[in-house]
């Protein structure tokens, strides 16, 4: 994968999010390599590490930075200031939205499925949600029933500290970022 372009792109970005077809292999690389842009230095994926519930960090840097990928395309969110959390979901078979949203979601997400278009309302809470529990360093915890993120009708985030943005990728995956603090000027880039 050819990666040059987004220096230019990187020197006056806040947030940088990135989508791509590829591999998890493919998706690692492209955040080294974005990673590395940002530093000036090389950055290899080993040098990252991961705080108690999983979230990755880079040691002694600024940036913050989020990482999803479907089987075979990826979406990556790297702030100079703000945590983030991004995540990207693919297609859901219409018979297991319900299974999922019992383990995943708190009764009153659940409602919101009933209220809205069933797979795309699906489809926002759960990217929402994962979205924020990476933004939170709070990772996949056993009480996602109990959390209540999302709220309607805009499909937002409760926490008054933290941002968000669902929006649609080019590979018809549905995708949500979540930023501490108010989302700042965001570039997107389609590699």
């Amino acid at each position: 994968m050819e990666y040059l372009s987004i220096e230019i792109e990187l020197l006056s970005s806040k947030l940088l999010v990135v989508y791509g077809k590829g591999t998890p292999t493919d998706a690692h690389a492209c955040l080294e390599a974005i990673l590395s842009t940002f530093l000036g230095k090389p950055i290899a994926y080993a040098d990252l590490h991961k705080n108690f519930r999983g979230k990755p960090y880079l040691q002694g840097t600024p940036l913050h930075f989020s990482l999803s990928h479907t089987k075979d395309a990826f979406l990556l969110g790297v702030s100079r200031s703000q945590e983030i959390g991004i995540d990207l979901e693919g297609n859901v078979p219409p018979n297991e939205i319900d299974s999922l949203a019992e383990y995943a979601f708190s009764p009153d997400e659940r409602n919101l499925l009933d209220r809205f278009p069933r797979k795309e309302s699906f489809l926002k809470i759960w990217t929402l949600k994962e979205a924020y529990l990476k933004a939170t360093g709070m990772g996949m915890i056993d009480t996602l029933p109990t959390l209540h993120v999302v709220s309607a009708p805009n499909f937002g985030v409760m926490d008054e500290q933290y941002s968000c943005l669902n929006f649609q990728c080019p590979g018809e995956e549905t995708a949500s970022l979540v930023c501490k603090g108010q989302i700042p000027e965001v570039i997107c880039m389609q590699l």
